[in-house]
């Protein structure tokens, strides 16, 4: 009887330490591609500033565009379900998706008419949004960001 239970606490230990496992990977990979993508997405979006003139700067919107999607990809991905408990995965997937659609709805107007991302665009990106839900709340380093790339490092 004993070597039932006991064996019933192993079985239930090693599920438990291996949902953990998965969960903090998966944590992991959500917080490094958010961290990426913060990087990445303004510096995308100034290379929508201008209208596409060259194959080669066409060439070059598109691997970042594709770069891009693969960090939103794995953000999505890692934020599903199956990879254990992850605080605030319901924010992390909608701050994704808005922040995705609204950085492939430029690239698409851009690519497709050679509409330009204006700098106030820039600006309004809901990048806070996926950085909050993905690390708590960051507010100051996200108005920081902004008013230096509004105002320069001077100002």
């Amino acid at each position: 009887m004993y070597a039932l239970i006991s064996g019933a606490l192993v079985v239930i230990g090693v599920f438990l330490a291996e949902n953990l496992r998965r969960a903090s990977d998966a944590k992991s990979k959500i917080d490094d591609a958010t961290l990426k993508a913060q990087m990445r997405v303004p510096a995308f979006m100034v290379l929508l500033k201008s209208p596409p003139s060259t194959s080669d700067q066409r060439a070059q919107v598109w691997r970042e565009e594709q770069e891009i999607a693969e960090l939103f990809y794995t953000i999505d991905l890692y934020s599903r379900r199956r990879f254990g408990a992850i605080k605030r995965r319901a924010q992390i997937r909608a701050a994704c998706d808005v922040l995705h659609a609204q950085v492939f709805a430029s690239w698409y107007r851009w690519s497709l008419s050679g509409i330009v991302v204006t700098d106030a665009q820039i600006l309004g990106l809901p990048m806070s949004n996926l950085v909050s839900a993905a690390f708590g709340d960051r507010e100051t380093i996200d108005e920081l960001m902004k008013k230096y790339m509004k105002d320069g490092l001077e100002g």
